[in-house]
């Protein structure tokens, strides 16, 4: 295990709303947004209690993720983003347990060694 717990998002029907009125985004369904959800890694919590901090904490990280994932013009995107606009739109799920089952280093794909892991990991495979 690691010392993290993740939450996996999915979309709501007012987030496909807003990707219906962008450009190019076509026919989009809450389904097939859904099909593949982000994960996202938090700090470890002890209890159900300190759910509620951490999403109030990293939400407008995820949001912009999430926005950014479908347009990276800004103006596009909602103006007043707030928690409650974000559960609205989200639907969270928290996993207090997180295992690493990988005997590599985890990489951010910031890191130097990124591509070269990722080329490594697909050599050989057709």
């Amino acid at each position: 295990m690691i010392n993290r717990s993740a939450v996996s998002v999915f979309a709501k029907q007012p987030f496909i709303d807003w990707l219906r009125e962008l450009p190019d985004t076509g026919d989009a369904s809450l389904a097939a947004v859904n099909e593949d959800p982000p994960v996202f890694l938090l700090p470890e919590y002890g209890d159900d209690a300190e759910r509620e901090p951490l999403l109030g904490e990293c939400y407008d990280l995820i949001f912009e993720d999430q926005l950014s994932g479908w347009s990276l013009d800004e103006s596009q995107w909602p103006g007043a983003r707030d928690l409650a606009m974000f559960e609205a739109w989200f639907d969270v799920r928290f996993h207090s347990i997180v295992a690493d089952l990988v005997d590599a280093p985890l990489l951010d794909d910031d890191d130097e060694d990124f591509d070269d892991e990722e080329d490594a990991d697909t050599e050989g495979r057709t």
